[in-house]
């Protein structure tokens, strides 16, 4: 870290991370190195020139290998998409509904998050849970109601009370207002490929012409979509970075307690994209901006338009020590 002050005291104008990052991994190796010489010292070397030659060889090899993967890490843009999750900045309203949605718009986020159920009359509502019992205090799912039964319903949440909404009414509106949604679409057991089929046929042409998102958890219901809408539009979430599907995916929404600087640069050499969601403090916040994300989902879009502007300003001493923190 000092030596990172340093540089940028000396020369402010060049990012040094990755050279920072190749004198840490040198460090370790010189250190392992000495470790092993002096635990070898009684064995008597008949070649000392050829020896030296050989460990500088590994020496540079590493450096080499180490710098790359520290300008694959560190040395990228920061300016991520910034994404309302499910509609709501800072509790403003009900999750999920056009209350929040047309208060939300205001903070001019990329994209607004919001999700979608489809309902027994195979039409879609704006809601998150699968069970009504939190917001609504009723014991039954969405597939069991019609959407005129659900739309007569009071939910309740953050201190706010609201109806419904149809997601027709609730894409009219985004498309009015020339707001950009990321529709999650939750599905179950029951309606998965009457979900993706009825949806993509219906919504296909409003969703291309408005430039929305689509992603979802379930991959069954990623490949039907596939079929119908552009992989330029969908998004797969993964709550967990246990591996890197193969599948022809464009882009990853990630929990971002489980993001790592590897996964995210290898997606980006691959030119597909990495989401992060849910960073609501500004330390997690910072944490998905030093990783170089392409969009974050967070409740407090208005806290994460500062914190953009702040990281953009960090020093190299400031990244680095981002990266040392949460990596």
């Amino acid at each position: 870290m000092l030596l990172q002050v340093i540089a940028d005291w000396i020369l402010p104008t060049y990012n040094l991370l990755a050279i920072n990052y190749a004198l840490f991994s040198l460090w370790g190796i010189v250190s392992l190195g000495i470790s092993i010489t002096l635990a070898y010292t009684e064995v008597q070397i008949t070649n000392p020139r050829g020896t030296f030659l050989l460990e500088f060889l590994l020496i540079a090899i590493t450096f080499t290998l180490s710098f790359a993967t520290g300008k694959a890490l560190f040395n990228h843009p920061i300016n991520p998409v910034t994404i309302a999750h499910r509609g709501v900045n800072q509790k403003n309203g009900v999750p999920n509904t056009l209350e929040s949605l047309k208060k939300t718009i205001k903070y001019h986020p990329d994209y607004i998050e919001m999700d979608v159920h489809m309902t027994k009359d195979n039409k879609f509502i704006v809601l998150h849970d699968n069970n009504l019992k939190k917001l609504a205090g009723i014991k039954a799912h969405p597939e069991d109601l019609t959407l005129a039964e659900l739309k007569k319903l009071n939910v309740t949440a953050n201190n706010h009370q609201t109806k419904l909404t149809d997601f027709d009414t609730y894409l009219k509106y985004a498309n009015q207002h020339h707001q950009k949604l990321l529709i999650e679409l939750k599905t179950t057991p029951n309606n998965a490929t009457d979900f993706a089929n009825i949806f993509a046929k219906r919504y296909y042409a409003n969703i291309i012409e408005n430039h929305h998102q689509l992603h979802t958890l379930d991959f069954q219901t990623l490949m039907i979509l596939q079929n119908d809408i552009p992989k330029g539009n969908l998004n797969y979430l993964m709550p967990y970075n246990l591996t890197i599907p193969e599948e022809n995916i464009h882009a990853y929404g990630m929990r971002y307690s489980t993001l790592s600087p590897d996964f995210v640069a290898i997606n980006r050499q691959k030119h597909k994209l990495v989401y992060t969601w849910t960073p609501n403090s500004r330390l997690a916040i910072n944490k998905a901006l030093s990783l170089g994300v392409y969009g974050i989902v967070t409740d407090n879009v208005s806290q994460l338009h500062v914190a953009i502007k702040e990281a953009q300003h960090w020093s190299d001493a400031e990244r680095l020590l981002q990266v040392l923190l949460y990596s």
